[in-house]
């Protein structure tokens, strides 16, 4: 069973390119008994889901993410997924990697586009994320590993 509580936190003044724009921030805490702990926030001015998994991330807490992901109609089409994943330890299996790049082959059916941005500082974790991201054979779906969140953000941002 999972819980969501959506707080509003603020409106913040974000300067890109001489440009000033205006974001609302939300922030929402998820638990649940087969996910760890995840923080996130969308963005709706820059259509950007922020997430920041902590602690370990299991296969359960894997599938779980990809099922939301594909569930949540409230998403932009084109969506930017910036994970800042600095406190997270992958605990799942090299051998999982075909079935989550499978999983999520078959979420992005939903959505024009992804480009998910993920910060690691672990070097396991950045290994299996370019992994999954190299079995995705769906060319809607773009992911970079960064080792800076402001990095992350500014590929994010960029108009392609």
């Amino acid at each position: 069973m999972f819980y969501l509580q959506i707080i509003k936190i603020k409106s913040v003044r974000i300067l890109v390119k001489g440009c000033i724009f205006v974001a609302n921030i939300y922030d929402n805490l998820i638990n649940s008994n087969v996910m760890g702990e995840i923080k996130s926030g969308f963005d709706t001015k820059e259509g950007i889901l922020y997430t920041k998994p902590v602690g370990d991330i299991t296969i359960d807490y894997m599938l779980n993410g990809i099922e939301m992901l594909s569930a949540n109609k409230e998403l932009p089409k084109d969506l930017k997924i910036l994970e800042n994943a600095l406190e997270a330890k992958a605990t799942f299996q090299s051998k999982d990697i075909s079935m989550l790049a499978e999983k999520l082959d078959i979420a992005l059916e939903n959505f024009n586009s992804i480009r998910h941005a993920v910060v690691h500082k672990n070097h396991l974790n950045t290994a299996f994320a370019i992994l999954i991201g190299n079995k995705i054979k769906n060319n809607k779906y773009t992911l970079k590993v960064f080792s800076s969140v402001e990095a992350a953000n500014a590929w994010l941002l960029m108009c392609i």
